[in-house]
């Protein structure tokens, strides 16, 4: 059930926001850049001032505030880890244009996989109704704080490592094919034209990619619903697992599809994960 709406001791007292304004608050109407053109600058006014997309992608202080020089660099929102956009996201490729046009429009990006989590609201009730024009425009802003087009060559390497991924033989293995190969087979398949935007390639994944496995266990434990990514097209949730085996899953996922180093105490992250609950979706 949705939590009641409650401020707890400090911010509850109304009179200390003039504080805090006075720490963190700068008054001003947005400022178009000269260095930029017209559809840059009104991408920027649309995620900065208007969409404020850093009050999920900027980490804040003690005090609530998005920390400065920070900006985009990632953080932690209704328990999701919303990735940063510079060139420190994980993702297993850049985001081109192209690609943050598809994701916030449509859910769904062919090398990145599907909006969930507060990002599902963000996308189909927020960028998903923007004219052609300012959706474009956004693109084209967010693009730019990671440079995804300018690192096109990184691209087909990433492909290839993805395609050339295959599930382990061992017990962990069969319990990953068992579980999720039947729609994820991208590992195993004869090349990177055989990946389906509906059925996401796990390797090229921040969810697998990230330092902590947060995302990768909410949508193992809860899936993802109709009206989330692509509408229509669900991910059943595997809660009735226990954690043992949603860990066994992650840490199987991890390692053979990222070449990252192995996440720590899994089955406590996931048991702590269930415990909190669904959470926004």
């Amino acid at each position: 059930p949705p939590k009641a709406n409650d401020l707890p001791f400090p911010p509850n007292v109304r009179a200390l926001q003039a504080g805090w304004k006075l720490l963190f608050f700068k008054e001003g109407r947005f400022v178009a850049d000269a260095k930029h053109d017209a559809q840059w600058n009104r991408g920027a006014y649309l995620a900065d001032a208007l969409g404020h997309c850093g009050a999920c992608h900027t980490p804040r202080n003690a005090l609530g505030a998005e920390v400065a020089g920070k900006s985009y660099a990632g953080a932690v929102i209704d328990g999701w880890i919303a990735p940063a956009l510079t060139p420190a996201n994980p993702s297993g490729l850049p985001w081109s244009s192209a690609e943050i046009a598809s994701y916030m429009t449509t859910g769904i990006s062919l090398h990145h996989g599907t909006a969930v989590g507060p990002m599902s609201a963000v996308v189909h009730d927020g960028v998903a109704k923007l004219a052609p024009a300012d959706q474009a425009a956004l693109a084209r802003y967010i693009e730019s704080l990671g440079h995804g087009d300018a690192r096109a060559a990184e691209v087909s390497p990433a492909l290839a490592r993805a395609a050339a991924v295959r599930p382990a033989a061992d017990a962990d293995g069969r319990l990953f094919t068992a579980a999720c190969g039947s729609c994820h087979y991208g590992a195993g398949a004869p090349n990177a034209q055989s990946f389906n935007a509906l059925r996401p390639e796990i390797a090229l994944n921040s969810a697998a990619l990230l330092v902590e496995p947060t995302n990768l266990i909410r949508v193992i434990l809860y899936g993802i619903g109709a009206k989330q990514g692509a509408p229509g097209v669900v991910m059943p949730g595997f809660a009735g697992f226990s954690d043992h085996d949603i860990a066994r899953l992650a840490a199987t996922i991890r390692a053979t599809q990222t070449g990252k180093p192995a996440w720590d105490d899994l089955e406590q992250k996931v048991a702590d994960i269930r415990a909190a609950g669904h959470g926004e979706s």
